[in-house]
């Protein structure tokens, strides 16, 4: 018989114990020495919202174990890691996920490979990724990641998988994201063109689809008329009850059923009335009175001399402006247009689509301020006293600026843009710049195929604005490099045919500043670099030359010489090089060329043209400034409009004006080319 051993208990009293107890017990722990300490099973198909750290440390204490649970942990570990933006990290640990996982962690696998690729950018790829998985064996949570990982793959380019994806995701949604889903789906039909819509082919069980392509025609056909749009949406939702739309509007829509007509009874017009930029703020003011009268011409007075800050261009030019902070930074360094009887009219960019503005706005009441006497904030302070409904102005960029800390409550049309535009729900901004001129020469180039430019800038500060404001909307399109030359006067340019001439080729625009993002398993994550290789020379399709005419006259004969018939780039010139006095020889040598100006100055009113050039004694820079304000008119009776209804559009003498969500006006221009001597549009 065993004998028992004695233990001795807290209380000091001894008891006996069984040493059959204790040996089993030392047995039973002999035979589990490795044996790893028990963790809670990991769920690969729900939310991963712990700490990356967590799930390694989980992973870790499984090392040594053949548990099922160790390749779950490592799941959960990579996606917390693509959440923390630890991408080389993620890339790492799926690399080492063991070969023989089952179907669901597979399917997990795929869908974290896809992930992955969105946020370093390999788009393609991760289309392709995405393609060959099942969603069907997803679970809800990671049905959502799946198309999520497909709206991200599709770059923001607008198509029906794009589309779909959206409506896929939607009933998987709630709470603000479900709203989120809703207001991005509108967004993107919206980019649709016409074109898209008539080639757009869907089934016939698309009901939802069908639903929101149904209020996309209702939105693009009342558009103008808040009213009947209005009346339009309503009967949408009578139409498509159980479309998720019609249940709860986008935000944007929803605004629509609000809208209410902004008051232009009393107008503020904040001008500077003193210094050098007066002899512009006359142009703007005469301008605006005459939209407000009905386009009528006021009789000519005594002009003062028109000084050119804008130190780039020659004096012998008439005076122009830029968007210098010192300046007024309100208008395009652009020149007056060569013999306008070589010029064929240029219809409006597009459809006309021009809103009546409302007959009581003839009767609405204007005083003006002078910017250059008071800080903006008591000159906003008093207008709001003097019962004004609406601002128009300022035109300085550093007044403009102001306006961001500022208080009012006052529905403001500013003449100018801040370098980053505040988004406030009472601020639009109207501006005539050399960034705007050159974000439509992007879009019409990309329009026009070509996706190798090369950008001619003048050297300095206009040229650096220029350049950025280029390369941001070619990235915004889908481009990839932007090739920059700088150039310097038309006495360097002189020396230059005489030693090689220009070669097509640049230094890479550097990207915008602020840094690019992707969205992944919900989260918004800064993207890495993108490394896209420069043109190599002899590959770039176009040329978009910023120059005077003079440097123009010397640059356009290089690159034909640098090129041969059937390699040479497609060539575009901004309104810069645009003057009056070219001739016949000028014209011919600029065959094929094309440029932009705005609609006034391309031929759509020669009436009017006609007149506010006899206005202005010729001075095309003034006349400029004058169609500014004719259109600033037009924008103040719209201002509602402007702000609250995406797409709505003004055919105006400075071109066909749309809003930003954030209200910053964008101009279409209309482009001509010069064509065996003669200035054409172009097709």
């Amino acid at each position: 018989m065993l004998s028992s051993t004695f233990v001795r208990t807290k209380a000091g009293r001894s008891k006996p114990v069984r040493l059959t107890a204790v040996i089993a017990a030392a047995l039973f722990l002999a035979g589990c020495p490795s044996r790893a300490p028990q963790t809670p099973p990991a769920n690969i198909q729900d939310e991963a919202s712990a700490s990356s750290d967590y799930y390694l440390q989980q992973l870790q204490q499984l090392q040594q174990s053949s548990d099922d649970n160790k390749a779950d942990w490592q799941l959960l570990a990579i996606r917390a890691l693509l959440r923390e933006g630890k991408l080389p990290q993620a890339g790492e640990q799926l690399k080492q996920l063991p070969k023989n996982l089952n179907g669901a962690q597979q399917a997990e696998s795929q869908l974290l490979t896809a992930e992955l690729q969105v946020a370093n950018k390999s788009y393609v790829s991760a289309r392709s990724t995405l393609s060959h998985l099942d969603s069907g064996s997803l679970s809800a949570n990671q049905r959502v990641r799946y198309y999520q990982a497909q709206i991200s793959a599709n770059e923001g380019k607008v198509s029906l998988p794009l589309i779909r994806a959206y409506i896929a995701q939607e009933p998987l949604l709630t709470g603000k994201a479900h709203q989120t889903n809703l207001d991005q789906t509108w967004q993107a039909l919206l980019q649709l063109t016409p074109q898209d819509m008539n080639s757009l082919v869907i089934d016939a069980n698309e009901n939802v689809l069908q639903g929101w392509l149904d209020l996309l025609r209702v939105y693009q056909e009342n558009k103008q008329d808040p009213d009947l749009l209005k009346a339009g949406i309503k009967d949408w939702q009578n139409r498509y009850p159980q479309n998720p739309a019609a249940k709860t509007l986008p935000a944007r829509l929803n605004q629509v059923l609000n809208f209410t007509q902004a008051s232009t009874s009393k107008i503020a017009l904040l001008l500077p009335l003193n210094g050098q930029a007066k002899v512009f703020a006359d142009a703007i003011q005469q301008g605006f009175e005459a939209a407000k009268n009905g386009g009528a011409v006021p009789a000519p007075a005594p002009q003062q001399p028109t000084n050119n800050p804008d130190q780039t261009a020659p004096a012998s030019q008439p005076a122009t402006v830029s968007a210098d902070p010192n300046a007024n930074g309100a208008v395009s360094t652009s020149a007056p247009p060569a013999d306008q009887a070589a010029v064929t009219a240029a219809q409006p960019a597009t459809q006309p689509g021009a809103p009546i503005t409302p007959p009581q706005a003839a009767n609405a009441q204007i005083k003006v301020y002078d910017t250059t006497s008071q800080p903006l904030a008591a000159l906003l302070t008093q207008a709001q006293q003097d019962g004004a409904t609406l601002v128009v102005g300022p035109l300085l960029k550093e007044n403009v600026d102001q306006l961001a800390g500022s208080t009012t409550t006052l529905n403001v049309l500013a003449l100018n843009q801040p370098e980053t535009p505040k988004d406030s729900p009472n601020i639009c901004y109207f501006a005539l710049s050399p960034e705007d001129e050159a974000r439509d020469a992007a879009r019409h180039i990309w329009d026009q195929q070509q996706r190798q430019p090369l950008l001619l800038a003048p050297r300095g500060a206009l040229g650096d604005r220029v350049a950025r404001a280029f390369n941001q909307e070619w990235q915004k399109l889908g481009g990839q490099t932007v090739l920059r030359q700088d150039i310097g006067s038309a006495g360097e340019l002189r020396q230059m045919v005489n030693s090689g001439g220009i070669r097509m080729t640049g230094t890479p625009i550097s990207a915008a500043p602020a840094p690019q993002s992707v969205t992944i398993a919900g989260l918004t994550i800064p993207a890495p670099p993108s490394d896209v290789p420069a043109a190599a020379d002899g590959s770039v399709d176009a040329v978009y030359i910023v120059a005077t005419q003079s440097q123009l006259t010397l640059i356009k004969p290089m690159i034909d010489m640098a090129t041969n018939s059937r390699g040479k780039p497609a060539m575009y010139a901004s309104s810069r090089s645009y003057q009056a006095g070219a001739g016949p020889d000028f014209r011919l040598e600029m065959e094929g060329l094309q440029f932009s100006d705005i609609p006034l100055l391309a031929g759509a009113n020669p009436q009017l043209l006609q007149q506010a050039s006899s206005r202005f004694r010729s001075d095309y820079s003034l006349v400029r400034l004058y169609a500014m304000g004719m259109d600033a008119w037009t924008l103040a009776n719209h201002f509602a409009e402007m702000r609250q209804l995406p797409g709505f559009q003004v055919s105006g003498t400075t071109g066909l004006l749309t809003a930003s969500p954030s209200c910053v006006i964008n101009r279409k221009l209309p482009w001509l080319q010069y064509r065996q001597g003669r200035v054409v549009p172009v097709s």
